[in-house]
């Protein structure tokens, strides 16, 4: 069994907003950054479905760098984007709880 199956679903759907975002929004530079992001967060939600320790890592890595981000622009009131950085955090307290949880009972 999974542990990460929560975190692996928020992370996917987080993914998907990026990759989605790229189509829609008409900044060029950051339509290719939010891309490659999206496409990196979709390959290590991947890689934590299927319990790969590289998975984990990476999307561990990807929740905290968003966390951070969400720290530099929500006091900017740049709502839209710190959406984001609230899903990472979502994500990277359900990892260590499950983590935890999972590992415990063992």
């Amino acid at each position: 069994m999974n542990p990460y199956r929560i975190s692996t679903l928020i992370i996917i759907a987080h993914s998907i907003i990026e990759i989605v975002g790229f189509f829609l929004w008409d900044m060029p530079i950051s339509n290719w950054i939010w891309l490659i992001w999206g496409v990196f967060r979709l390959v290590g939600a991947i890689g934590m479905d299927k319990s790969l320790a590289w998975g984990i890592g990476v999307s561990i890595c990807n929740s905290i760098v968003s966390v951070v981000f969400m720290m530099v622009l929500l006091p900017r009131f740049m709502l839209p984007y710190s959406i984001y950085g609230v899903l990472a955090g979502i994500a990277l307290v359900l990892m260590f709880v499950q983590y935890v949880l999972y590992y415990s009972k063992r």
